[in-house]
Formats: structure tokens, C-alpha cells, sequence
């Protein structure tokens, strides 16, 4: 027996990694078809995948889900209490997550809101996150007085548009 081609409809997501060609099978032997999902677009993607062996062919169902390059993010919850010291600095951190199956580059961010003087991203930017992977940006906090001091950090990436991270920051000190 054997495997004489085997066919992708429709042909766009969906790559034959192996077999490639003709494939002789022999008698109570298996054989192992890989199929490489390669999404164009976000959502759900249906093809089939019709396998020729002999004179016959097989139909097999192919679905899959594409993220593509998808970045999301969170911070420290609510706002830090400190206490004011003059000249401390204070660190803490955001996590960056590439959920997507593709890798993501961080080229930079933005403060935005007031005070963008007494934030600092120590990070160097671009940023590589591989799929599936995430990154810890390190931000100091250096206060000049008392107060509530609130702020966001937006994040520029390569990503899908629609996965935009803004992260917000706040601290109390007292």
C-alpha cells in the first residue's frame, strides 16, 4: 500500500510537512502525517486534508485557532503605599506576555498621564518575546513629595493592533 499525495482544501493555513511525495506503507505498519498550522488571521480556520492511498482517498478534518502576534500585560494591583524619603527611588515591575504563536518585538512605550519625570523604565529596548513566552520591565519610581501619583505605560509592539498594553501605575506617599 501506499500514500500518493495528500491534498489541502482550502490550501491557505495549512502546510503538508510529512510525507512529502509518494510514501511506501508497509502491511500493519503506520504511518504519521504532519500537518503545520500556519494562521494568516486571528480566529478559526477550517480545511480538510484529503489523504490518496491506493485507488482511495480519505477525508480528515483540519481546524485550528490563530493568535498570531498577540501581546498582553499586567502590573502591581491598585497603588503602592511608601513612605516619602527624599531621593529614594522605587522599583517595581510589569510582566509582558506573548500568548500568540509568533514571536513579538517590544520596540519601546510611552508614559502618559503627569509626572512622567519620576518614571524610569530600565529595560533596553527592542524587546524580543518569544511565543509563548514573557518578559519582567523593571520601572523606578523616584517621588519629590507627598501625594497620589498615577500613571499609564503604554507599550509599542509589532503585534496585532487590537492587543494594545496600556499598563496603569499608582503610588501613594505618605
Amino acid at each position: 500500500t501506499y500514500i500518493d499525495s495528500i491534498s489541502i482544501s482550502p490550501p491557505g493555513n495549512y502546510v503538508v510537512v510529512s510525507p512529502k511525495g509518494r510514501v511506501n506503507i508497509p502491511p500493519d505498519s503506520t504511518l504519521e502525517i504532519c500537518i503545520r498550522f500556519n494562521p494568516s488571521g486571528r480566529g478559526r480556520s477550517l480545511s480538510s486534508a484529503i489523504v490518496h492511498i491506493a485507488d482511495r482517498a480519505y477525508a480528515s478534518g483540519l481546524t485550528g485557532t490563530g493568535l498570531l502576534k498577540y501581546l498582553s500585560g499586567y502590573g502591581p494591583n491598585g497603588c503602592d503605599t511608601i513612605v516619602y524619603n527624599e531621593g529614594n527611588t522605587y522599583p517595581t515591575s510589569i510582566i509582558l506576555e506573548n500568548p500568540g504563536d509568533r514571536d513579538i518585538s517590544v520596540s519601546g512605550y510611552q508614559f502618559i498621564g503627569g509626572n512622567n519625570n519620576l518614571y524610569n523604565i530600565t529595560n533596553s529596548f527592542p524587546i524580543n518575546i518569544a511565543a509563548g513566552q514573557d518578559e519582567e520591565i523593571f520601572v523606578n519610581f523616584a517621588p519629590v513629595a507627598k501625594g497620589t501619583f498615577r500613571i499609564d505605560v503604554q507599550f509599542e509592539h509589532d503585534g496585532d493592533q487590537d492587543s494594545t498594553v496600556i499598563i496603569p501605575l499608582c503610588y501613594v506617599v505618605r
